[in-house]
């Protein structure tokens, strides 16, 4: 079927019904070497015959090297199926198999990447040598049948002794183009030249699919055409001129079209109105055509590269046309898109005239905020920038092109200065600052300043802030220079907007702006700790600047503090800085850096500071900021003691009560019993009070001690009622063996000597306490306090024990808890009596009955076998209650005309029944839906008298649980006496409708 050059020898195959055998004929000798068999692949019709075609190159690659090895491809079609081989060194490889939508009667090799089969449906079909179609037409002539369109024998036959079609050298490729040979005819196909093609659809008026073929080709993507280079710089080279021809073809085409559309439309005439409207309309569509045609153009340009016919040529087309602006809003997504990463001059300048004529200097600034500043015309559109006031792109130009971060600073301020009011330029400024000193550059969404550069950065800043202002013609520094003699650039943020500003110059201080960014253990960590420690101490330098500024501006080192008057001299009108806020705010900065161990100050200072804290009027400067107190606690913390005046202190934080910085007051004074009043009147942390216990206890010694710990078994009392949990802690921690004189401060009858029996029994029976309500709220304390803080809740989260001691005494405690629980909580006695086994069943019922403990009092009756006194005990009192139930549903029926029965009010004394609920049985469930149905929508009443229904469910558990455990005469007889009992109540409210 055909062969390619080898050594000492020919390759040649022989095609059968089931095999293809491929074989190198020696020239010299007889004998044949078999190289490869191909079997017919599964599916292929029986009898069918391969049709086959090679196809010689020089190498397996595009770049043809001289060493290597030439390489023969093979085709193969058996049927619909298809195998691609490559025959390289003697070898043959498979490459690729598919399968077509029809039987194929030719194949043939166009080149070496194109492969033309031919089918049963008079197609020609284009394949690449990796199974993609390529192309697909139709070679049978206008009234023709296939049989008279290619020439066939039937000289094979198939297995079974009849004769085949067959289609051999039937088809032949020269070059690019096919022949087939038909009965009477030839047919010629020629696959046309990249230029021919894309001709071909510009005469169909396929403009776009002749582009999009143009940029393919330019991609590289040359599968179906011919005439073109091997490599792709050769063809980018080749059609480069054709390219931009076909482009500017095109917009001269729509350009003539718009033209003539326009001139056949005003030249009809009509109505003067009608025409004005259909002007507008032909106006809009022209406006819409130029908009596709740019986009088009756009498009085209980027991606072949050559932005200078974009911005040369087609602009000049475009302003020719009078739709210069409309070509350049087509820019501007291409720009956001990163496509487009600079502009000639001319056309920027265009582009910031055109948007600027129509207000959208956003858009403008959005542009240049991805464009390529290498590339532009810097000086250029800086000044474009200030012209326009695009602020944001000033600061991008800046920062990313010459690594300038003061110049935008003074441009910003320059502004600022100038305004007689305040600007939302401000706000622009502080955010770019923020971004700065926390190390992200600036717009949003551009990166980050490097390390090695972001200290640098922020003292640069830093410094700028903190200098004289130049313009004193501003009110600002008038008025400020007036008060204080100095103006710092500072000024004018802070009269902007204070507490803006303030936050602001704290992020060029947070910590995190120190920590390390090595990980590595090597010396390369010591030496970016040293390096940490050096920005640290420079940054510390120039906080103490900031803050020194600050004092000096509101005058804190004066007794009074300076009201900074700022107006304009043309209007007449003026305001006071700082208001009561803005006063606030610069307080709490101060302290916040005083209290940190960052800044330093003196002791007037210290004195602003703690009237300011300690006044009522204080305003909140930050939510997540901790309390006033605690930060005057803190001050307490780091402030030496010698810069105190701890009488006028301790008047302020009276006055303010403050109690816990009473206390720290008190105690540094060694006044301990004072220190303990004021720790023990926070009631709202009252665990203070018992960290400061602790702490003395273990402190003392001697007299000292032992006054002190009388004092404090003293006023047991009073700390269980502070907190009976922290006291039951302090008791174990302290006093167990003194349990005995504890107790005997504790009064008897007390809700003290109740709530520490109280905890005593729970430790007993569970071995813990709940601390949760004490320590909930713990995260600001743990900041300020976490030494003694967290060893006090350590001690609170690890379980309290008992001694001996107190295990002994609690049989004996027994009685006087449970008559203090029927006291103080009688909804629990019922559950603490069915804790325990071992009591007084004759004491504990007593004590319940003489404090009305009903339910628990049943329960000792019932434990001790006499049921029927248990049952007569719940039932003592409840006619009275069902005759207050049946009066309320009476008001009910009478008032629900009016009323929702959600407003309807029950008897007081029917809420106050104290029996315990029990598990509904299913009969009285029953009764309750029935009356439901009966009385309409007065199912809420039936459970806001939920105490009665409880009477009721109390009776039959107590009834039930007898009847399994007695005789049951005994049970037939309570059954009677609960159901006499409901009878007649029941009969009164329903009537004959139960």
């Amino acid at each position: 079927e055909g062969s390619s050059p080898m050594e000492d020898g020919v390759t040649v195959m022989f095609i059968m019904h089931q095999h293809a055998l491929v074989v190198r004929l020696h020239t010299n000798s007889d004998h044949v070497d078999h190289i490869e068999t191909f079997s017919r692949l599964e599916g292929a019709r029986e009898g069918s015959i391969a049709y086959a075609a090679w196809k010689y190159t020089s190498s397996s690659s595009d770049s043809s090297p001289i060493d290597e090895e030439p390489v023969s491809w093979l085709a193969l079609v058996w049927d619909r199926q298809v195998q691609v081989a490559k025959f390289v060194k003697s070898k043959v490889i498979k490459h690729k198999d598919w399968n077509l939508d029809s039987a194929a009667v030719g194949v043939a090799w166009l080149n070496d990447q194109m492969l033309a089969v031919l089918n049963l449906r008079g197609q020609l079909c284009l394949f690449s040598k990796d199974g993609s179609e390529l192309r697909r037409t139709i070679f049978i002539l206008d009234g023709l049948v296939f049989d008279d369109s290619i020439l066939y024998h039937t000289h094979f036959s198939n297995r079974f002794g009849n004769p085949e079609r067959h289609f051999n050298n039937s088809v032949a490729v020269r070059g690019a183009t096919v022949y087939i040979l038909g009965p009477s005819f030839l047919t010629v196909s020629r696959l046309l030249p990249w230029k021919e093609w894309i001709e071909a659809l510009k005469r169909a008026g396929d403009w776009m699919g002749a582009m999009d073929m143009a940029m393919k080709l330019y991609d590289g993507h040359t599968q179906g055409v011919v005439d073109l280079p091997r490599t792709l710089d050769s063809i980018r080279e080749a059609i480069m001129p054709y390219l931009v021809e076909l482009l500017l073809s095109y917009i001269g085409y729509v350009s003539e079209y718009i033209s003539i559309a326009l001139s056949n439309h005003t030249g009809k005439g009509g109505a003067a109105d009608g025409l004005i409207d259909a002007d507008r309309s032909l106006l809009t569509e022209r406006e819409e055509q130029y908009a596709r045609v740019g986009g088009v153009a756009v498009e085209f340009c980027v991606h072949i590269g050559r932005n200078d016919i974009l911005f040369d040529t087609v602009f000049s087309k475009f302003v020719a046309a009078q739709s210069g602006g409309m070509f350049l809003e087509v820019l501007e997504p291409y720009m956001l898109k990163d496509m487009l990463g600079s502009l000639p001059p001319q056309i920027m300048q265009a582009l910031v005239e055109h948007y600027s004529g129509k207000g959208w200097l956003q858009r403008v600034e959005q542009c240049i905020l991805h464009m390529d500043i290498s590339s532009l015309d810097f000086n250029q559109v800086v000044r474009l920038c200030r012209e326009h006031g695009l602020y944001g792109a000033l600061i991008y130009l800046f920062n990313q092109g010459l690594s300038d971060f003061r110049t935008p600073l003074e441009e910003l301020l320059s502004v600022i200065q100038n305004a007689t009011r305040k600007d939302a330029t401000c706000y622009r400024m502080l955010v770019y600052l923020k971004y700065c000193f926390q190390g992200l550059a600036f717009p949003p969404g551009h990166g980050i300043i490097p390390r090695a550069q972001l200290h640098s950065v922020r003292e640069e800043l830093l410094q700028f802030m903190l200098e004289e202002s130049k313009i004193h013609t501003s009110e600002v520094f008038k008025g400020f220079s007036s008060s204080s003699r100095k103006c710092p650039n500072m000024c004018y943020l802070l009269w902007m907007d204070t507490e803006a500003t303030l936050e602001v110059v704290k992020c060029a201080f947070a910590q995190e702006n120190f920590e390390s960014t090595s990980s590595t253990p090597d010396a390369s960590v010591s030496k970016d700790e040293d390096d940490t420690n050096i920005e640290r101490e420079s940054q510390n330098i120039l906080l103490q600047g900031v803050v020194d500024t600050i004092i000096h501006i509101v005058g804190l080192e004066n007794e009074a503090i300076h009201s900074i008057v700022v107006g304009t001299a043309e209007s007449e009108e003026s305001e006071l800085w700082p208001t009561v806020n803005y006063f606030g705010y610069i307080i709490e900065f101060v302290s916040f850096f005083i209290s940190n161990k960052r800044a330093k100050s003196s002791q007037r200072v210290l004195k602003h500071i703690l009237k300011y804290l300690t006044s009522s009027s204080t305003p909140s400067y930050d939510d997540k900021k901790m309390p006033t107190q605690k930060e005057v606690l803190q001050l307490f913390n780091v402030v030496p003691q010698t810069d105190w005046n701890y009488d006028y202190v301790l008047h302020l934080c009276l006055d303010a009560h403050f109690h816990q910085a009473c206390g720290r007051i008190y105690a540094a004074r060694n006044q301990n019993l004072s220190a303990l009043d004021s720790y023990m009147k926070d009631i709202v942390q009252p665990y203070h009070a018992f960290i400061f216990i602790s702490k003395k206890l273990f402190q003392l010694a001697g007299d000292e001690a032992l006054s002190f710990r009388s004092t404090v078994i003293s006023r047991f009392a009073e700390l269980v009622n502070l907190s009976r949990e922290c006291a039951f802690v302090l008791f174990l921690d302290h006093f167990q063996n003194q349990i005995q004189q504890i107790f005997s401060k504790l009064p008897s009858d007390s809700r003290s000597h109740f709530l520490f029996l109280k905890t005593a029994m729970e430790v007993h029976l569970s071995g813990k306490l709940d601390f949760s309500a004490l320590t909930g709220n713990e995260i600001v304390e743990r900041l300020y306090f976490s030494g003694e803080l967290e060893d006090y809740l350590q001690r609170l989260s690890n379980s309290p024990k008992f001694d001996c001691n107190l295990v002994s005494m609690i049989d004996e405690l027994f009685e006087p808890y449970l008559k203090l629980l029927c006291q103080y909580e009688p909804r629990s006695a019922l559950k603490f009596l069915e804790t325990f086994d071992s009591y007084r069943l004759e004491g504990c019922l007593q004590l319940c009955l003489d404090y009305g403990v009903t339910d628990a009092a049943a329960f000792l009756q019932e434990r001790a076998g006499d049921a029927e006194s248990a049952l007569a005990l719940v039932l003592a009192g409840l006619d009275e209650k069902i005759s207050q139930f049946i009066t309320s549903v009476e008001n009910a029926f009478s008032q629900i005309s009016s009323k929702g029965s959600s407003e309807i009010e029950q008897p007081a004394i029917v809420l106050k029944t104290n029996e315990v609920l029990f598990l509904v049985p299913i009969e009285i469930l029953t009764k309750i839906c029935i009356v439901y149905c009966i009385i309409g929508n007065m199912f809420d009443v039936l459970i806001k008298a939920h105490p009665v229904l409880d009477a009721l469910r109390s009776s039959i558990g107590l009834c039930q649980r007898n009847s399994q455990n007695s005789d049951p005469k005994k049970s037939q007889s309570l059954w009677f006496q609960l159901l006499d009992s409901f009878s007649e109540p029941l009969k009164k409210l329903y009537g004959s409708r139960m």
